[in-house]
């Protein structure tokens, strides 16, 4: 029972860590997509913004193509952001319910995904894209199945404090069985006997 507390116990520290390490790396492609757009937006702006015959400014170009996909990828990247950083807060301060932004959000791009790649294979011929989309596709419902089950195990009751009592005695148990360390051993090796050594 105390063995298998401990092993349960370990599992649940290494899927945190994984965990954190997960919402590190989306937090990382969140900002570098949203830097990476934002200075796209600035270099398509034109170097001079003209007038109209009113005397107004023409700001027509922020609502060209160009911008409005940029607005799109901000949006959703943003979003993306605000949720992993919430959801690293939970992990962080064992609060499951900062996860939901993040589930419910991610199932939103799973679905918008899913109906994207279908859209590319109903009416384009194979490519590299549909490849690519799958790929990520695949990636987006592993990461929601692990944030899935931290979320479930986050939920579970924590040990009692005698099978923490009973951890500490197996972990002490575990560590008397090891061979002392060469600074621990005070008696002096027995000296070299031919008669003994010889075969």
């Amino acid at each position: 029972m105390a063995l298998l507390t401990i092993v349960r116990r370990v599992d649940i520290d290494k899927l945190m860590r994984q965990s954190k390490l997960l919402l590190r790396v989306l937090m990382c492609f969140d900002v570098f997509f949203i830097v990476s757009t934002i200075v796209e937006m600035i270099w398509s702006t034109p170097a001079l913004v003209a007038m109209n015959e009113e005397g107004d400014w023409d700001l027509e170009f922020l609502v060209s193509n160009v911008y409005v996909h940029g607005y799109c990828i901000l949006a959703i990247f943003t979003t993306s952001f605000i949720c992993n950083c919430l959801a690293s807060a939970g992990i962080g301060n064992n609060k499951r319910m900062l996860l939901l932004p993040w589930l419910i959000v991610f199932t939103g791009f799973e679905v918008l995904l899913v109906l994207s790649f279908i859209n590319n294979v109903l009416y384009y011929p194979f490519s590299l894209s549909q490849i690519l989309l799958l790929l990520m596709l695949l990636m987006v419902m592993s990461a929601w199945r692990h944030m899935q089950v931290v979320f479930v195990v986050m939920g579970l009751p924590r040990p009692t404090s005698s099978v923490s009592t009973v951890e500490s005695g197996a972990s002490d148990k575990i560590s008397q069985d090891f061979p002392p360390n060469y600074e621990d051993v005070t008696e002096k090796p027995p000296k070299y006997d031919e008669a003994t050594m010889t075969q």
